[in-house]
């Protein structure tokens, strides 16, 4: 049956669309730039080399690509010696700045090695593929992730079930087009992070990420008003992860995340239920997990709170955040914006924080790739087997997701078993959470609240105090 109709908040949806104000860690985004290159690079190499294996429609590809390969192998040989040669102590001439301090030139020196480095990164992704593809399998069988090095006792047997090695050829690897798109994207993107800190000479940390280059256009309003209070709330519903708060109905609700904040705000969470218009950002899925975060192989500290946030409009009528908690203990500090400014900014970076985990590793990570993979194996092995007319129907979305999947378990979430060493991956070095307690997170989701039956956008509402009728959401 169709869905019914849902009453959406008409000012969010009618506002310009917007980017996320929170700051940008110019490290993180590095790492995961230059993760994201060698997985494209790798993917890029091996689709256009020659293999005689293939269908004819493949090695065609193949060989309309290599004119591609050799201008980009061009291109990136005339960078890297750019990298190699470049003095991060030069200051361009058209730079407003006169000198670099030692920490410009660290920064610098810490871009070209990672830039240099994804080259070693491509080949070692590029020969693992060959080493394990088969070009075509009738049948697929279902692999396992073995236990975190960091946290050799606890099983991840219970994730959901991965495709075992490498997915056929046929018929889940990329299209050429889409390789040709992510080649030259690729292109940009490493330009655009070599380019990083003469940019940031001259435009500061924050514009310096931005590159037209790079088609990332620059949005002055966001570097110049992330830290605006109303913003975070904005982001909860029309940003990257809408999918975390929720309309609180009683006070018992707010008393089951922190009894400290209902006996605080006993009278003014009940005035604001009586109207409809008390909201909630819970994640207590986060607590539990060990913070900070010790990443063997840099020994930093990542740090992260199972934040509590209570919302509600205020008297201009724009949704905003009055309270926050960020420890699960009886005598936790609450944040408000009363407090000192950089403390309140303190606490509501803490949630934009625990709110980009969640989405990250649940939200996206969890339920979009990991969930489907082990339905396209079924799918696979059953009415494509069978040569059923409805996988015809299926195929076209089933494309490209186990290789992506195959791919982020060589990069994103990538770990051997009992190597301590292993532990740098993207999940590692660019999230607070580490790529441990993320797959812990998600295979408590996954066998704790998962439902193919109640998946739903609707059910999901529900589930989040949100029904038709109601009325909108405020600002």
């Amino acid at each position: 049956p169709p869905l019914s109709p849902l009453r959406f908040p008409s000012t969010d949806l009618s506002r310009p669309r917007r980017l996320s104000r929170r700051p940008v860690d110019m490290s993180s985004h590095v790492s995961q730039v230059v993760g994201g290159l060698a997985v494209a690079i790798g993917l890029a190499l091996f689709l256009v080399m020659d293999k005689p294996g293939l269908s004819t429609p493949q090695n065609s590809a193949a060989k309309e690509l290599s004119a591609l390969q050799r201008h980009f192998d061009a291109d990136v040989k005339s960078r890297l010696s750019f990298l190699g040669d470049g003095d991060a102590r030069k200051v361009p001439s058209n730079s407003s700045h006169h000198h670099l301090t030692p920490k410009d030139v660290e920064e610098d020196l810490e871009v070209r090695s990672l830039a240099r480095s994804f080259i070693k990164h491509a080949d070692d992704f590029l020969k693992r593929l060959l080493r394990n593809v088969n070009y075509d399998k009738e049948t697929l069988d279902y692999g396992e992730y073995p236990p975190h090095p960091q946290f050799p006792d606890v099983s991840l047997k219970h994730m959901p079930k991965p495709v075992a090695g490498v997915p056929p050829w046929e018929p889940y690897m990329w299209a050429p087009e889409k390789v040709v798109a992510v080649l030259r994207r690729s292109l940009q993107l490493l330009e655009a992070s070599v380019g990083y800190l003469w940019r940031r000479m001259r435009v500061g940390r924050f514009r310096a990420f931005f590159s037209e280059r790079a088609g990332l256009s620059e949005p002055d309003w966001v570097i110049s008003g992330w830290e605006e209070d109303d913003e975070l709330a904005r982001q909860s519903i029309a940003g990257l992860n809408p999918l975390e708060i929720e309309r609180v109905k009683s006070l018992s609700r707010v008393e089951r995340a922190s009894k400290k904040l209902a006996e605080q705000y006993a009278d003014k969470i009940k005035k604001l239920v009586a109207k409809g218009d008390l909201y909630m950002l819970d994640f207590e899925r986060l607590a539990g997990f060990t913070s900070p975060n010790i990443v063997p192989s840099d020994g930093v500290g990542r740090y992260f709170y199972p934040a509590i946030a209570l919302l509600a409009p205020n008297d201009d009528g724009d949704l905003t955040v009055f309270a926050i908690q960020l420890e699960r203990d009886d005598n936790a500090r609450i944040y408000t914006p009363e407090d000192e400014e950089h403390v309140w900014l303190y606490a509501k970076l803490c949630v934009a924080n625990a709110d980009a985990v969640v989405h990250e590793w649940l939200s996206h990570l969890a339920k979009t790739h990991l969930t489907i993979e082990p339905h396209i194996v079924a799918t696979h092995n059953t009415l494509r087997k069978k040569g059923h007319v409805l996988y015809s129907f299926l195929e076209p979305f089933l494309r490209d997701t186990l290789l992506l999947n195959w791919a982020a378990r060589q990069t994103l979430v990538a770990y051997e078993e009992g190597n301590i060493d292993s532990v740098d991956a993207l999940a590692d070095t660019g999230s607070s959470l580490g790529c441990g307690q993320a797959l812990q997170m998600i295979q408590a989701w996954w066998t704790t609240e998962y439902d193919f039956l109640t998946s739903g956008f609707e059910d999901d509402l529900k589930r989040r105090g949100f029904t038709p009728g109601d009325d909108p959401i405020k600002g």
